[in-house]
């Protein structure tokens, strides 16, 4: 009875929450020391976020605490181990997350990405850690590689993380996931007689595993069978889906539908100032905003989004800045954290700072033709008139302008300065500008 009630409590650690970190692949490296670690979040549902603050990292722990192998000395042992700091970074960390930590003293070369320890480069669920970093501790004691230390992995003493508290011996030796208390949640073993494979009894391989890399493809992460061994050299992917079974299992991790919908976005002028105001239908993981312009409806320039005034949740008020000149269409994106997107339908806004404009032109033209951009906020008659600096009229032309853009063509003229006084009227409106000619 006593060994049916041990088994049924060790069950219910271990698979009560379901949410945790697996081992997705750890590597000894084609040479030397260049070994990793890549874990990979695990949730209970797609929709939900997972903690992972205070789980530790450990290679090999022996017979301690449900230990992967039969003895401490001669079992790749290494004296520590590796925690997650309790902070906001790994509170919410949705479930398909990669987590690639790797040894700083001798970088694997197949790890070419930026060092990115908040997912913001890029924004794509996935960290890439040095040993060292920030957001890991270390501690050097628990467990001991000797034996006689604690079953536990308290109490430690915690300090900058360092690779050679969970650093991998090549004959034989143990990554493995524990819950803050120390109890079990994932490990994976390779090697020599002393390996068992620790609760699950994944122990992969019993030979030797220099040069070689161990992942995960997909299916039940506890069963030994879904576990590729590979060759360094060919088959490491740090910081990346190990085949594409493991890219469906990681996608499928992350398949979640959330309600994200923008209302009410409106464009307003205030002082030739322009601001973007809306609301949100649903803030519930919402991660970030992006606002695009264009005037060809091809080429979007994006709006950077700096001074905000955030109103009563879920309204926002940004301010943009002076109006930009002309025509333009406007689009915002909200984007979660599980990298879905809901994007506005295009919104027109066009500003001209009088309702006789020139928006541009080219006088300068190689094949002779010259001519002018002018904005009308009516559909009228007016005259063209352009005169040098000396007051001697160059120019004098009647035109139709419609509402909105006109390109008019300008015939040939001499002009003795470099500049051109360029007047526009009606019987209501008047606009001189001053521009420069070659």
């Amino acid at each position: 009875m006593k060994t049916y009630l041990v088994l049924a409590l060790l069950f219910f650690l271990m698979d009560a929450s379901g949410q945790g970190l697996i081992i997705n692949e750890i590597s000894n490296g084609q040479s030397g020391a260049r070994e990793y670690v890549e874990l990979m979040v695990i949730g209970d549902t797609s929709c939900e976020f997972v903690d992972i603050r205070g789980f530790i990292l450990d290679d090999n722990n022996g017979v301690n605490n449900d230990g992967f192998s039969s003895n401490q000395i001669g079992a790749g042992v290494s004296a520590g181990h590796i925690r997650f700091d309790s902070i906001t970074r790994w509170q919410n960390l949705v479930p398909g997350t990669l987590i690639l930590i790797y040894n700083s003293v001798d970088k694997n070369p197949s790890i070419t990405m930026a060092e990115d320890t908040n997912d913001t480069n890029p924004f794509d669920s996935v960290f890439v850690l040095a040993d060292t970093a920030c957001g890991l501790s270390g501690c050097s004691t628990i467990p001991k590689a000797g034996g006689g230390g604690s079953s536990n992995y308290s109490p430690c003493s915690y300090d900058t993380a360092k690779w050679i508290y969970t650093s991998l011996r090549n004959t034989g030796d143990a990554m493995q996931v524990r819950y803050p208390n120390g109890q079990y949640f994932h490990g994976i073993a390779y090697g020599d007689t002393p390996m068992l494979g620790g609760v699950d009894s994944l122990l992969l391989d019993s030979a030797d595993g220099t040069g070689k890399t161990y992942y995960f493809t997909s299916g039940n992460y506890r069963d030994s069978a879904n576990y590729i061994i590979g060759m360094a050299v060919s088959d490491e992917t740090p910081g990346q889906p190990n085949n594409s079974d493991n890219e469906a299992y990681l996608s499928n991790q992350n398949d979640c539908i959330l309600a994200l919908g923008i209302l009410n976005f409106k464009l307003m002028l205030v002082n030739d100032s322009l601001k973007a105001r809306w609301e949100m239908s649903e803030e519930n993981n919402h991660y970030q905003f992006k606002l695009n312009r264009t005037r060809d409806l091809q080429s979007f320039q994006l709006v950077p989004l700096n001074s905000v005034n955030r109103l009563l949740p879920p309204k926002y008020l940004y301010h943009l800045g002076p109006a930009p000149i002309g025509p333009y269409y406007y689009q915002l994106s909200a984007i979660n954290l599980y990298r879905q997107s809901f994007k506005t339908e295009l919104l027109y806004m066009e500003y001209y700072p009088n309702n006789l404009y020139i928006v541009g032109y080219d006088l300068n033209s190689n094949n002779g033709e010259k001519w002018l951009q002018i904005y009308s906020k009516y559909k009228v008659s007016a005259t063209l008139l352009i005169y040098n600096l000396y007051g001697e009229e160059l120019l004098h032309h009647s035109i139709q302008l419609k509402r909105g853009e006109n390109k008019v063509r300008l015939g040939t003229f001499q002009n003795g300065s470099s500049l051109i006084f360029i007047k526009i009227f009606t019987d209501k409106e008047c606009t001189t500008s001053k521009l420069l000619y070659n």
